[in-house]
Formats: structure tokens, C-alpha cells, sequence
């Protein structure tokens, strides 16, 4: 995921403890990496940057969880920020439609000589956008298509930013889409500029809808592009 321009806040657990960890200095961050429903991940990665800018590589990564969730990184002492993602494909950028993500960075302070322990909960877009519209009554869903002519276009994503924003990275991001052109964006009630790109970060990012106007769950909507040449 996964998440979000930022992407959407989606759930997460955290603890914090210390132990006795490593005696050169260095600091432990370890944890598991779980479902929605609480179960480990198998295949999750967790990324640690040193700031809150986590829309690219991570500064260190751990190997991919096994069948119990966990992870474990060692790292220089200092403040983090965290997030785990298991992707279904190896495409940066938005997430796919298989993807999962843990949402927001969570912080956390590595200390010298201990550990600090922070597990992490991952899910889909659609499991995200289900969870926070139970508390947030203003994320609706914008659905439709990418096309040219008649035919579906993959390889792009749909990107939502407050009218008369121009943001580097909008906050409101779709994965990419598939075979058949279709994209869900997710996104809160008011004025939006949708826009398309092919690339991440959206170096050829395109308005295609200036001044839509959200008020509610929008669907069947065809967004025209032409095909990469």
C-alpha cells in the first residue's frame, strides 16, 4: 500500500519496549507485520527513513517476513519513521491492487544498545478505505476507467489534489491500473483536480478533470489518454 498523496491513513498497532539488543551501539528495531484481522504476513518488507518523506526508497529495509510477521533491522541510533509493505509486483510507486501497506509513517526513536519493538498492520486500499469510512463520513470512492478511444489502458494511475493545488505528490493516489483500464480513487468530499500519469514520482502528471466537484461516491467515470508511444 499500504499508506496513500499522501495516500489514505490506514490502520496500525504500535508497542514500544525496551531490551537489552545489540553492544556496539547500535539500535534494534524489530516487531511483526500483521493483517486486519490480526494474523502475521508472510512477504511484507518494513522501510525505516530518517524523516516523515517516506514517497521513496527506503533509507534501510528489512528482508521479507516469513510465515510469522517478523522482522528485525539494526540501525545507527536516531529517529525513524516506519512503514511495511508487501507488494504482489516490484513497480515503485503507487500501490497495485493486490498491495497492502501500513499507512501513515509511524515514529519511533532508536537508542543505543536497545530495542524497540513495533509491529505494524497492513491492508489493502479497499480494507483501508472500508475501516476509515466507518469513522470518516466524508472519503468517498471515485471509479472508472483509463482509456483511448474504446480500449483500456494499463500502466496508469489516477491522482486527486484540491482544486487549485499543484502539489509535487497529491495526496489522493490510485494503484495502477490493470489489462482492463479501471482505477478506484479514494478521496474526501469537496473540490478536487484529477489528474494521470504514467510515472513515479508523476514526473508527466496531467489534469484531466479540473474542478470536479465530490459530494458523493462517484462511478462509471472514462478518463481519455493516449497510449505511450
Amino acid at each position: 500500500m499500504s499508506r496513500g498523496g499522501t495516500l489514505l491513513v490506514l490502520a496500525w498497532v504500535l508497542a514500544t519496549g525496551a531490551a537489552p539488543a545489540v553492544a556496539d551501539g547500535r539500535a534494534t528495531v524489530s516487531g511483526r507485520v500483521l493483517d486486519v484481522h490480526g494474523r502475521p504476513v508472510a512477504g511484507a518488507e518494513v522501510f525505516l527513513y530518517r524523516t516523515a518523506d517516506t514517497r521513496r526508497s527506503g533509507d534501510f529495509v528489512s528482508p521479507r517476513t516469513g510465515g510469522d510477521g517478523a522482522y528485525r533491522l539494526v540501525v545507527p541510533p536516531g529517529a525513524y519513521w516506519a512503514v511495511a509493505r508487501v507488494r504482489s509486483g516490484e513497480r515503485p510507486g503507487p500501490v497495485s491492487s493486490g498491495d497492502r501497506h501500513s499507512g501513515l509513517p509511524e515514529s519511533i526513536e532508536g537508542v543505543a544498545g536497545l530495542e524497540r519493538t513495533l509491529d505494524l498492520v497492513v491492508a489493502s486500499l479497499v480494507e483501508a478505505a472500508e475501516s476509515m469510512r466507518k469513522t470518516r463520513p466524508d472519503i468517498v470512492t471515485i471509479e472508472g476507467r483509463v482509456v483511448s478511444g474504446s480500449s483500456p489502458l494499463a500502466g496508469r494511475y489516477m491522482a486527486a489534489a484540491p482544486c487549485g493545488t499543484r502539489p509535487a505528490i497529491p495526496p489522493f493516489l490510485s494503484a495502477w491500473t490493470g489489462p482492463d483500464g479501471r482505477f478506484r480513487l479514494f478521496v474526501s468530499k469537496g473540490c478536487h483536480d484529477l489528474a494521470l500519469a504514467t510515472t513515479f514520482p508523476p514526473a508527466d502528471l496531467r489534469v484531466v478533470r479540473p474542478g470536479l466537484e465530490v459530494t458523493g461516491d462517484v462511478h462509471a467515470l472514462e478518463v481519455a489518454d493516449e497510449p505511450t508511444r
